[in-house]
């Protein structure tokens, strides 16, 4: 039962972040090219993602990294300006930002350099960073990761073990 505005923004902000993974995870499971070798029961760069994260990051880590980072970013910008400060205010930053007193022009131009700090004027814009909206939804990505597992990569990591 969501019983604030805050509650109804990230229910929102989350069903678009998890709609961005789901299309990422489908978009890593095409990705066929892997990097632990032709008898490796892993079949694609998202189960490769999982194993590292479930496990420990190899020394292909960032190739991985930057595949999953590439969609999530071309999925980002296609957004609307509304959900991605729907996200973005989920982010530390953006909640710090959500948080923060608001006042008139006029009062902010009275206040003295220390009541100013922490506040921003009615009409300032938002000072939205989509690299932190990015970085939310990558991690989600990874909390998906960690917890999903199949055959193929039950295999790998009892293989490691």
């Amino acid at each position: 039962m969501m019983k604030t505005d805050s509650d109804v923004l990230k229910k929102f902000a989350d069903d678009i972040a998890d709609r961005i993974v789901r299309k990422t995870v489908a978009e890593l499971r095409k990705v066929k090219d892997t990097l632990s070798g032709d008898d490796s029961p892993l079949k694609d760069a998202w189960e490769e993602i999982c194993v590292q994260i479930q496990e420990e990051q190899s020394f292909f880590w960032e190739a991985y990294e930057g595949i999953a980072w590439s969609i999530i970013s071309r999925h980002v910008a296609k957004l609307k300006h509304h959900e991605l400060l729907a996200i973005w205010f989920q982010t530390d930053e953006g909640e710090d930002w959500r948080c923060t007193p608001v006042t008139s022009k006029e009062l902010y131009e009275e206040m003295s350099e220390a009541e100013r700090d922490g506040c921003h004027v009615e009409d300032e814009s938002t000072p939205l960073c989509t690299d932190e909206v990015e970085r939310y939804i990558q991690l989600r990505l990874y909390d998906k990761a960690e917890s999903y597992s199949n055959n193929g990569i039950e295999k790998f990591l009892k293989d490691r073990r």
